[in-house]
């Protein structure tokens, strides 16, 4: 399951990684509250168990993506900054006396991200990459030596919330120019309406449609539109810069939604960006690529947790899992 800051997915896997339901509910920011985020996840596993006939007796493990920053072995949600005073939220407590499988948390931004990338997608066969999500925030979500890098305290590639500009705008973490606040959706709509002076069509509410709409508008002619895009262009290119000039990994790959929908057009101007502020050294041992998994990463990653915990006493889970085929149980 991926709980996103705007929307909840989630999908059933039997043990071949086989695709056995969906389901998906969109909120807004005035609707999050400990109750309906938990109400809700439940409803997530009761329908999706439900559909595909599967007791939840039957189920393994429920693996949740959760944004901002998380304790996975007390299974808290410490803070999401975009949720007001979401603080120290006992996820795995509240849910555990409403669900009868083991539930694991992590953060689904981009560290099961990578997860996923690393067992299913395109980190495949790689020992160092990080994946850079771009959405509604900026995180990102390092392998080294072919396992998740978390760092002390779990929070390791906070890359969102770098400074470029102690005197830019005011980021939702506390500090002055973050790049968070150059890169991520909200950011991007406010810098737009604001030097347009207009409102667009979604009023900043729909963050992918609007997204979305300053592209189509730049390509159309748009010279603010095209003046903001070439902004996050740069910003991008400057980020993906940063992060091999610090972890000098083999390949940087670009995933969330908005950043696939810069990734997918505009990939060779930002590998531009990248080459003008990059060490050549290390940017020669690099590549930049989009995500393969998508939308999708982050729920296998979450389903690659409950795997990872189930096989703990085999070793890691990349012993069992090769190449995507079948488990025999």
């Amino acid at each position: 399951m991926e709980v996103g800051e705007t929307f909840i997915r989630g999908e059933l896997f039997d043990l071949a990684f086989n695709l056995n339901g969906k389901y998906e509910f969109a909120f807004s920011n005035d609707q999050v509250t400990e109750q309906n985020i938990v109400e809700e996840i439940i409803r997530c596993v009761k329908t999706l168990t439900t559909v595909a006939n599967v007791k939840e007796s039957e189920v393994l493990g429920i693996g949740i993506g959760f944004p901002g920053l998380v304790d996975p072995v007390k299974g808290l949600s410490i803070f999401t900054p975009n949720w007001g005073g979401w603080h120290n939220v006992s996820i795995t407590k509240q849910l555990a006396g409403h669900l009868a499988a083991p539930i694991y948390i992590d953060n689904g931004g981009a560290k099961l991200m990578a997860v996923g990338e690393l067992l299913f997608g395109a980190g495949r066969g790689l020992s160092h990459f990080v994946v850079l999500l771009m959405g509604t925030g900026i995180g990102s979500g390092i392998i080294a030596n072919g396992k998740l890098f978390r760092g002390s305290s779990n929070n390791a590639g906070e890359f969102g919330h770098t400074t470029i500009n102690p005197t830019g705008p005011l980021c939702r973490c506390g500090n002055y120019g973050c790049m968070e606040v150059y890169l991520g959706a909200p950011g991007i709509i406010s810098r737009y309406q604001q030097l347009s002076q207009s409102v667009l069509p979604h009023n900043g509410n729909d963050q992918i449609e609007s997204i979305k709409q300053i592209i189509i508008l730049s390509e159309n002619g748009d010279h603010v539109a095209e003046q903001i895009i070439e902004e996050t262009i740069e910003y991008l290119g400057i980020c993906i810069a940063n992060i091999i000039n610090s972890i000098n990994p083999d390949q940087v790959l670009i995933g969330g939604w908005s950043g696939l929908l810069f990734g997918q057009r505009f990939l060779t101007k930002i590998e531009s960006v990248v080459a003008k502020h990059a060490l050549e050294e290390s940017l020669s041992k690099t590549t930049l690529r989009l995500c393969q998994l998508g939308q999708d990463a982050v729920l296998k990653g979450a389903a690659g947790l409950v795997l990872q915990h189930f096989f703990e006493s085999n070793g890691d889970i990349e012993d069992v899992i090769i190449g995507g085929k079948a488990i025999d149980v």
